[in-house]
């Protein structure tokens, strides 16, 4: 998973190039605190429910990457999806395991035909034997 803020106009689809001129890396660990995603009020929460609200996060996959761009804003509206996403769902390789984040992404678009008209992204880890 990329999490891009969306002023750096990065194009997903650049994705792949810039993973394949990335080394080896080393793991390593962050910690964040509970402040770290400051929490939103109910009203917040009505606000980008509503039609005319713009800043949604984005998704693409590109190179098998969910890649997801948004403002500050969109991305501390679904802080807890996509840290369970990130945080939690690798736990689950055993077999026959099952992990989700339903992240919202606005409100549906119309009409259903054009790409991407869903309001919340399913993002799943699963294993099968």
């Amino acid at each position: 998973m990329v999490l891009l803020h969306h002023r750096l106009a990065f194009p997903p689809s650049r994705w792949k190039q810039v993973r394949s001129r990335l080394g080896a890396g080393r793991p390593h660990t962050v910690v964040l605190s509970d402040r770290a995603w400051p929490s939103r009020s109910i009203g917040d929460y009505r606000k980008a429910r509503h039609h005319g609200f713009r800043d949604h996060l984005r998704w693409d996959v590109a190179a098998d990457t969910l890649v997801l761009t948004g403002s500050r804003e969109a991305f501390e509206l679904e802080a807890d999806q996509v840290r369970a996403l990130a945080e939690e769902c690798p736990a689950h390789r055993a077999p026959e395991t099952h992990c989700c984040a339903e992240i919202g992404m606005g409100v549906n678009r119309c009409p259903p035909h054009q790409r991407r008209p869903y309001a919340t992204l399913h993002a799943e880890y699963s294993s099968t034997a």
